[in-house]
């Protein structure tokens, strides 16, 4: 089922809309969706993770391209929660991406996507922020490929 319109989801709920499994489910609830144009989510970016002993070790920074994904996986909501929404969107490109700011373990991620495009290629606007502090923004692109396909588009 569809949320509503400016509705809220808890980790249930968001685990059921994306096909993604911890630990690469990066979207832990969202705060307000509205279908089809925007999603405003939150992710606590976990204390002990495979990459906290390793990127940085001693003064662990999460990886940029997991503050990307976590950034694709909230777009990717604002697809998956529209009523009779079919097939799967996946990211295709980067535009004018900019990391501001590290991001620590035990931060509060918060994520926002809004359409600013639908159609074909879908293209977002997107920005994460710790604390109101902007850490990355820029836009994302996303293809929406049927569920019977293997991922590269073409329907089998």
């Amino acid at each position: 089922m569809a949320p509503a319109r400016d509705a809220a989801l808890d980790a249930r709920a968001v685990a059921a809309l994306l096909p993604h499994a911890p630990p690469l489910r990066l979207v832990d609830t969202v705060e307000a969706i509205s279908p089809g144009v925007s999603c405003d989510a939150w992710w606590h970016v976990p204390t002990t993770a495979f990459w906290t002993d390793a990127h940085f070790p001693g003064a662990p920074v999460l990886p940029g391209v997991l503050v990307v994904e976590a950034l694709a996986q909230t777009a990717a909501l604002v697809w998956l929660s529209q009523p009779g929404a079919s097939g799967l969107p996946v990211l295709v490109g980067l535009d004018g991406v900019r990391l501001r700011a590290p991001v620590r373990p035990g931060d509060d991620l918060a994520l926002h996507a809004r359409v600013a495009r639908p159609g074909r290629l879908w293209r977002f606007d997107v920005t994460a922020q710790v604390a109101g502090r902007t850490v990355a923004e820029g836009h994302l692109l996303a293809s929406v490929v049927p569920a019977d396909s293997d991922g590269d588009g073409v329907a089998r």
